[in-house]
């Protein structure tokens, strides 16, 4: 029995291009991370090895280089997760950097009904 199939790669992202790849549409996880902060690297591996089908798309954006997307998004803390359905916002995730804790956290965002954007 092979292993299931991994996420989608991390597209990287900033203020300039993170509202042309949502309009891709899609279930789409945005996560907003710093080179320098522990958590976010757990974050983003975790991250790495969802399985195929949570997500169709993960982007990643430091917030350093997208201050715009910081104050659109009301980041107060790194890594911060977002999950964007079909272009629009859905709601922020909130989970450890673990697959089965962030799968269940994607998950239950899924089939909660849409909060307001920040």
């Amino acid at each position: 029995m092979s292993a299931p199939a991994p996420a989608p790669a991390i597209e990287t992202v900033d203020d300039h291009l993170v509202y042309r790849a949502l309009e891709r549409g899609g279930d789409v996880l945005l996560l907003i991370t710093s080179p320098f902060c522990g958590a976010c690297k757990a974050t983003r591996r975790a991250i790495a090895g969802l399985p195929a089908g949570v997500v169709d798309r993960i982007l990643d954006a430091d917030a350093g280089a997208s201050p715009g997307l910081v104050a659109d998004l009301e980041v107060f803390h790194l890594p911060a997760l977002f999950l964007f359905r079909d272009g629009a916002f859905h709601r922020p995730i909130e989970a450890p950097p673990q697959i089965a804790a962030l799968v269940a956290a994607i998950e239950n965002a899924k089939a909660a009904p849409a909060s307001e954007p920040p």
